[in-house]
């Protein structure tokens, strides 16, 4: 989500090849111009759930992913190193 959300800001008013997920959380992101600028996120396990996410929140939703994925991180070796000892 990350990588698509960097890859749309940069793309502009270009067209930007859809992103497809696989596993449990399977999920296909597009960028859709037309009404406004958007991120579509289709889940593929929930009847083809869509998520709209629109341009104005592209740079805060990425902050927050960024912060979650450091947390994620530093909790994962925490557990780790605890398992260890």
């Amino acid at each position: 989500m990350c990588g698509y959300l960097v890859a749309a800001r940069l793309a502009g008013r270009q067209q930007l090849p859809d992103e497809t997920s696989y596993g449990p959380l399977a999920a296909t992101f597009s960028l859709s111009h037309d009404p406004v600028v958007r991120i579509e996120v289709r889940r593929h396990l929930l009847d083809d759930a869509m998520l709209t996410i629109p341009a104005t929140m592209w740079d805060r939703l990425y902050a927050e992913l960024c912060i979650v994925g450091a947390h994620s991180r530093a909790l994962a070796s925490l557990s780790a190193a605890a398992e260890a000892a």
